[in-house]
Order: C-alpha cells, then sequence, then structure tokens
C-alpha cells in the first residue's frame, strides 16, 4: 500500500481547524503521512498526536516554517495570515515526489487515493477550478495536488514568493491571487 503525503499550513492559534483536517483524512485512509508547516505548534503537540497514532500506520510530521522565509508576504485581508504562503514552500520542506496541500478548513470525505493517480509526470499540479469567482480560469488553491519533483526543478515556490512580495499591495485572496496569476 503506498502512503499519501499530505501537507497543511497553519499556526498555533489555528491548531483546532488543523486538527480537524487531520482527523477527516485520517477517517479516509489507511497509510498517510501528515506534514503541518508550521512556525510555532509545540512539538509536545506532534509527540502527543503521534503516540495515538502509534497502532496505526500514519505519521504527523513537525515541519518548522522559517517566518523571515516570508517576510514581506501580506495580504489584502487580515484574516489572511502571511504563514499561508508556505504553502509554496511545501516542496521545498517536504521530501516526496507527490503532495496534496490542503487548507486548514478543508474537511475530506472520501478516498483521496484516485486524485493523487491522476498526476501525470509532466503535472506541475492539479487542482479544482474555482466555482466561487467570476473569472472562468481561476482555480481553488486550498486543494492543490503538487508534483514536488517539478517545483523543486523549476524553483517555482521561491517564484511564487517572489511574485507575493513584488505585488503584495494586489493580492485580493492573497495565496489565491498568488497561485492564480502567476
Amino acid at each position: 500500500m503506498k502512503r499519501l503525503a499530505i501537507a497543511l499550513v497553519g499556526n498555533y492559534g489555528y491548531l483546532n481547524q488543523i486538527l480537524t483536517t487531520v482527523k477527516s483524512v485520517l477517517w479516509h485512509h489507511q497509510a498517510v503521512d501528515i506534514y503541518i508547516l508550521n512556525p510555532d505548534i509545540p512539538q509536545e503537540v506532534f509527540a502527543q498526536l503521534n503516540q495515538r497514532l502509534a497502532t496505526s500506520n500514519h505519521c504527523i510530521h513537525n515541519v518548522k516554517v522559517d517566518m523571515n522565509e516570508l517576510a514581506g508576504t501580506a495580504s489584502s485581508f487580515e484574516r489572511i495570515l502571511n504563514v499561508v504562503y508556505a504553502e509554496f514552500m511545501i516542496p521545498e520542506l517536504v521530501d516526496e515526489q507527490r503532495v496534496l496541500y490542503l487548507d486548514s478548513d478543508v474537511i475530506v470525505d472520501g478516498d483521496l487515493t484516485p486524485l493523487f493517480k491522476m498526476l501525470e509526470p509532466t503535472d506541475m499540479l492539479l487542482a479544482a477550478k474555482e466555482r466561487i469567482s467570476d473569472i472562468e480560469q481561476q482555480f481553488n488553491s486550498g486543494v492543490m495536488l503538487m508534483n514536488a519533483d517539478r517545483w523543486r526543478q523549476e524553483k517555482l515556490g521561491q517564484q511564487l514568493l517572489t511574485y507575493a512580495r513584488d505585488h503584495r499591495e494586489e493580492l485580493r485572496n492573497g495565496d489565491q491571487t498568488v497561485a492564480n496569476n502567476y
């Protein structure tokens, strides 16, 4: 059985939402590595979670984000914290070929394995079309299956962070705008 690699991003203040997403993923899968990119969630939280999962085939990884790497990123909405831009760092911080990024407020209600099989080696990512945007060609950056190998080769994460810094006054929807406009 192939293990799935799933990444979430957040800070300690968003821990309840992160854990809700984690529980929904674990409920529907038998072997998952979940990487939580964060600047401030204590290691003890991860130790307790993994202790509870000791009899399962799951593992939750504490991936620290250096907030200095995200300096200069911002959004026009205060509700969007700059830690969300760490999603663009996933391929650099998570040593996997394919990683599914989920916003930390997503509830998984089924098996994600078929999604992983859809990503072609030449694809940069797979994402769902944004349904609430007036712009037809927008995709929802809250659920992105990344070809991490390609992202690393192209240094796409750094390019997206540079775009976020250079255009921060224009980022109506933060990371969503960056992902769609780059």
